[in-house]
């Protein structure tokens, strides 16, 4: 006779803080990787990336330039990683200005990068919107716990 599974539950405590840290631990490293190959790509992929995305927001409405439009996804990467960083930051204990430090190396390893590749060039605009999607990232986190103690 086989032996009925348990369900795991997320509550906050033991192994399931285990189980947590270790699914934020592999989103984290999957929104690495997603910058890391954005990072990596091309100048030519890049571009027809950023075309695409580009044309679909179009379809409702959303117009910008291809610069500014490049630019500001770095604002929206960001703060989707620094969500992933916060979650998985609190599960390890952390500290806000620890996570913070964590989402500002990351942003300036990823645009110091772009000075070893010989398509791509850091932009210090590029780095400011990195940690500002990190830092907004954060505050949203800590609004958040503050109306979940309420």
């Amino acid at each position: 006779m086989c032996k009925k599974r348990r369900r795991r539950v997320w509550k906050t405590d033991g192994d399931n803080n285990d189980l947590k840290k270790r699914v934020y631990g592999i989103l984290l490293a999957a929104a690495v990787i997603a910058i890391l190959l954005l990072t990596f790509q091309d100048s030519a992929g890049t571009v027809r990336l950023s075309e695409g995305l580009q044309l679909w927001l179009e379809r409702f409405g959303l117009k910008s330039d291809f610069h500014s439009f490049r630019s500001n996804a770095h604002l929206i990467l960001y703060f989707l990683f620094g969500i992933v960083l916060c979650l998985y930051g609190r599960e390890c204990g952390w500290h806000w200005w620890a996570i913070l430090a964590v989402g500002c190396c990351v942003g300036l390893i990823d645009e110091s990068i772009k000075v070893l590749l010989p398509t791509r060039e850091f932009d210090f605009v590029d780095l400011v919107k990195d940690w500002v999607g990190v830092a907004v990232a954060i505050i949203t986190g800590k609004l958040v716990a503050l109306k979940k103690a309420k």
